[in-house]
């Protein structure tokens, strides 16, 4: 990882800590620009497929959880040469991935 942009809660109070720890840069984001923090909001939205705004966040399970993470980082990405996240960091074909 070579930079993290941060929006701007307060949730990233530390994040200074957070960059030294990965050795990365920080950017923060523009307030209510949204193409600013262009990755940030796909993910948020491909969130909204198995969680939607209506939903009780109480509600939902350790299980549903899980099985939504290991949808989203096994799904080939474009911007990716269409490989999965776990593909493209460690170099390896899984055999389930659709060959365009």
């Amino acid at each position: 990882m070579h930079t993290i942009t941060y929006g701007n809660g307060r949730e990233i109070a530390h994040h200074e800590c957070m960059a030294i720890g990965l050795e990365t840069r920080a950017y923060f984001a523009h307030t209510y620009v949204s193409w600013g923090r262009g990755l940030n909001d796909n993910t948020n939205g491909l969130n909204r497929q198995y969680f939607p705004n209506k939903r009780d966040p109480t509600a939902v399970t350790n299980n549903e959880i899980e099985q939504a993470m290991n949808k989203l980082n096994h799904r080939p990405i474009m911007s990716l040469s269409f490989l999965t996240p776990p593909e493209n960091s460690f170099k390896i074909r899984n055999q389930l991935t659709v060959l365009l």
